[in-house]
């Protein structure tokens, strides 16, 4: 990276801080800066939920609900990494759960971190006992078909969960 790109990159993070620290006036472009550190492999996770704070602090919560909801379409994160678009997309489910309390939309970016890295420990987890709690055997059922192929907890253990489920899976 050059020395230009370098100090263009070190005010972006310097706004971002700013922003979070202070006041939240774009959360579009907040969004946007650690999107680009992601993109050069830096993961900033404290940036990210101070980003969500500031958003709750600073009544902008449904603005950077449309900036997530612009930055998590396929278009945008297809040429992303799998492990990247996974990043973003729990990153999306975190603000939609803690900040918004939308269980429905999170859910669905659940699914599609899982969709990208069908290993996802933490996806898996989140919806295992969201499934669980609602005794949704169904849902688990799907879960655990969507996970077979490559498990994110031993294989053993995860067939024992599945057989269990199936077994009380009502017959049609």
């Amino acid at each position: 990276m050059s020395a230009t790109a370098e100090k263009a990159r070190a005010q972006r993070l310097e706004r971002l801080k700013a922003s979070v620290d202070r006041y939240l006036e774009h959360s579009d472009a907040a969004l946007e800066t650690l999107m680009g550190e992601l993109l050069l492999g830096e993961l900033h996770p404290e940036s990210w939920e101070g980003l969500h704070a500031a958003a709750a602090r600073d009544g902008k919560e449904l603005e950077l609900a449309r900036a997530y909801e612009k930055i998590t379409l396929d278009r945008r994160l297809k040429p992303l990494k799998p492990e990247e678009r996974a990043t973003v997309l729990l990153h999306a489910a975190d603000f939609y759960q803690g900040i918004l309390g939308d269980g429905a939309a999170t859910e669905g970016l659940l699914w599609r971190v899982l969709a990208a890295v069908s290993d996802h420990a933490d996806a898996f987890a989140r919806l295992e006992r969201r499934f669980g709690a609602a005794e949704d055997r169904v849902r688990l059922a799907e879960l655990f078909a969507l996970v077979a192929a490559n498990p994110p907890k031993p294989p053993s253990l995860l067939a024992k969960a599945a057989l269990d489920v199936i077994s009380l899976l009502p017959s049609r």
